[in-house]
């Protein structure tokens, strides 16, 4: 009895009735056909489990080889590269730093950049979205920081933007409540108004810096031409990450020529150490009143586009609308970020819009990718040499770059606002607050009676125009579920 029995184990049975027919003929010997049944299940049951473990872990979570997740983690960090090393140099050439104090600039926002990014994609407590979220200089305070820098000095700049990153954190813990204050209406106006604002230093740029002798001369407009038609030439006609590193390309073309030319300053780098971290409080904080509120009016606005951003990264790489938590995390990593950047000189950090499409692009939304993303970024802001090129840039060839960069940003305001519906109430509200945003910048003498610190905030144009639009979409009657 125990000889016609079925021989058993968890993969297969195999009995001897079977053994007299086909597989008796083909496997004289049982065991090794047990042996074959077995080891095929064996393989075919090991697919199906890793299968079933990718299905378990969230794409966001998900861990690749090294030599595959560093290409990609480089993508991203090439992706924000020009942007946010365009912040600390349009500020450092409008104010008209030394070398030295913008290569201090530079070096520290790539490094507050790779900590930032670290903190939204790894997390730290309830800080940090845990998304594959890159952060960078943001373009925002890019307008306020000029004008405290001339007024007050660049310690007033750093003690304002610290404060702003303090609100964040805490806005970040209230964002449940704070939603219904950035609907499309006030976002789209609020980024069309920063690209419309700056597009004239964008303009000064291209002709040379302020007071340069040789302001508008042939060869700033060559190298400002040059730079922005590679721009526009990558942009429309490169493929896939040549066109999003457009502006990373432009900017190497534009001092290229300008080093063949013998149009580049000698770059100031000999005595600079090889490797040495940014320094603590390198401009000095200094907390002027008309800083603080100026700062503080544009982080509240900010965080419309980190919410922006945050939902778009989750419906690209994740199919899905971003949790509270993200949310939250995200807006308290900004800040995070945001206050620590304060502190080493670096002007506040926001999430960027461009990793976004990487993620639609490439199809991995796992943060640890981003996470290498910002270990590039911290190696390469402890490296002062690099800081130092970066900083010779001509300051035509970053005009060039800038006009088409402040340009986009205002488009994106447009797009924003092409989803709302024009009807006679939101006219007026966008009617009056560009004109605000506009309109005050031009008539410094119009708020002559006013203290200093708030005739200085209201003469910025950004601040007043973004709580106008705000205070307006509040008040006015007939809001849709949209505004609300």
């Amino acid at each position: 009895m125990f000889g016609q029995a079925f021989f058993h184990c968890d993969f297969c049975w195999f009995s001897p009735r079977e053994s007299n027919g086909v597989n008796a003929q083909r496997y004289p010997n049982r065991s090794t056909y047990h042996k074959l049944a077995y080891n095929k299940t064996c393989i075919e049951e090991n697919k199906r489990s890793k299968q079933v473990r990718n299905q378990t872990v969230p794409p966001v979570d998900a861990s690749l080889p090294l030599l595959k997740a560093a290409p990609l983690g480089l993508q991203h960090t090439l992706a924000i590269f020009a942007g946010t090393i365009a912040v600390p140099l349009i500020v450092a050439e409008a104010l008209g730093l030394l070398p030295a104090d913008k290569t201090l600039l530079i070096q520290a926002t790539l490094l507050m950049s790779g900590l930032g990014t670290l903190l939204q994609s790894a997390g730290l407590g309830p800080v940090g979205a845990r998304l594959p979220l890159v952060l960078g200089a943001s373009f925002a305070y890019v307008g306020i920081a000029i004008a405290i820098g001339g007024s007050f000095g660049l310690d007033a700049v750093f003690g304002g933007a610290l404060v702003a990153g303090l609100v964040l954190i805490i806005a970040g813990g209230l964002i449940k409540h704070l939603r219904f204050l950035f609907p499309p209406l006030v976002t789209g106006l609020y980024i069309l108004l920063i690209g419309l604002l700056l597009l004239p230093v964008g303009f000064e740029l291209a002709c040379g810096g302020a007071g340069v002798p040789d302001f508008g001369a042939p060869k700033h407009i060559l190298l400002a031409g040059l730079a922005l038609g590679t721009a526009l030439i990558m942009h429309q006609f490169g493929k896939g990450f040549l066109s999003m590193t457009a502006i990373l390309i432009a900017m190497a073309t534009g001092c290229a020529a300008a080093f063949f030319l013998g149009w580049m300053e000698p770059v100031p780098a000999a005595q600079l150490a090889w490797v040495s971290p940014p320094a603590l409080f390198p401009f000095g904080l200094r907390f002027e009143t008309a800083a603080v509120l100026s700062f503080v009016l544009i982080s509240v606005t900010v965080i419309a586009e980190t919410i922006g951003d945050i939902s778009g990264a989750t419906i690209a790489g994740l199919d899905r609308e971003p949790a509270d938590r993200e949310i939250a995390g995200g807006v308290m990593g900004d800040g995070c970020g945001s206050t620590v950047a304060a502190a080493f000189g670096c002007l506040p950090l926001v999430t960027y819009s461009q990793n976004v499409g990487l993620i639609a692009l490439t199809g991995v939304a796992s943060r640890h990718v981003v996470s290498l993303a910002g270990l590039f970024l911290i190696v390469a802001g402890l490296f002062p040499k690099l800081a130092a090129v970066i900083g010779a840039m001509p300051v035509a060839v970053l005009g060039g770059v800038s006009i088409m960069m402040f340009g986009s940003v205002a488009a994106a305001g447009l797009k924003m606002l092409a989803r709302v519906d024009l009807n006679s109430r939101n006219m007026l509200i966008i009617g009056l607050t560009l004109a605000t945003g506009v309109g005050l910048p031009e008539q410094r003498g119009l708020l002559e009676r006013l203290p200093e610190q708030l005739r200085f905030v209201m003469e910025t144009g950004l601040a007043p125009a973004a709580f106008l639009a705000i205070a307006l979409n509040l008040a006015l009657p007939g809001r849709t579920p949209q505004e609300s």
